[in-house]
């Protein structure tokens, strides 16, 4: 089922080797861009659990092992980009009918 998805989103190898590093201790970016989060977003939900985007967020930031500073750098519109990007990645899921969106939040 795993490969169906990645192979829907088209993401490659590279995408798996960047999360592998970063498992290892090392840090390749700050904050992972969206399209680096799909999987490690829908590894999250695996347990076919209801999960709020705030206890996902938390989650995948420590997966990132992203720092406080990293958690609060902000965009030009005053949103933090870490939550961005992960409100962008759960949109791209939702829309791909990968992920539901049972409730608001």
């Amino acid at each position: 089922m795993m490969y169906n998805i990645i192979r829907k989103f088209n993401l490659t190898v590279h995408l798996h080797n960047k999360e592998q590093n970063r498992n290892r201790g090392s840090k390749i970016m700050a904050i992972p861009k969206f399209e680096d989060i799909f999987l490690p977003f829908l590894r999250t939900l695996s347990n076919q659990k209801v999960h709020t985007l705030k206890d996902v967020r938390e989650k995948l930031a420590k997966r990132f092992r992203l720092t406080e500073e990293e958690r609060e750098e902000q965009v030009s519109s005053g949103s933090r980009r870490f939550d961005n990007r992960v409100a962008w990645t759960k949109a791209h899921l939702v829309k791909a009918s990968l992920v539901d969106s049972p409730e608001r939040g």
